[in-house]
């Protein structure tokens, strides 16, 4: 990437999570960890803001798959992977970022963030969580 990208918002130190901002968990979550993360150097985008879908020329369908966090060199991280990113900057998460990296807890972290990305509609329903429309 060469030099900031427009956004609108504040110049992250690290990058952006990018997340569905259609899913009433990934906003509710995020409505919780926004600031946290924010004094991390992870700002907060939804993937539905025209922005994201320009700089990263991906589909509907691949952009709305999984949470992404798009670090100011460029380059994606997608998914679980985005989870260890976002939990190695927060002092008390790093020891679960250590374990999520172990063999075989990897394999399990990983299966697990697949399960629930694949449900997440369904969870946000049950629980009753819609997202906010601004």
């Amino acid at each position: 990437m060469s030099g900031p990208l427009s956004t609108g918002g504040p110049e992250p130190k690290i990058g952006w999570l990018l997340y569905d901002a259609s899913c009433g968990f990934c906003d509710r979550w995020l409505s919780l960890w926004r600031a946290m993360l924010s004094r991390t150097g992870i700002e907060t985008a939804a993937l539905q803001e025209p922005w994201v879908a320009s700089h990263l020329h991906l589909s509907d369908k691949d952009l709305l798959r999984d949470v992404l966090i798009l670090l100011k060199d460029g380059r994606v991280v997608r998914g679980a992977e985005a989870y260890r990113l976002a939990m190695s900057h927060l002092w008390w998460a790093r020891p679960l970022y250590h374990i999520s990296r172990l063999p075989i807890l990897d394999q399990i972290f990983d299966s697990c963030y697949l399960i629930f990305n694949r449900n997440r509609f369904k969870i946000s329903h049950t629980c009753g969580f819609s997202p906010n429309r601004k």
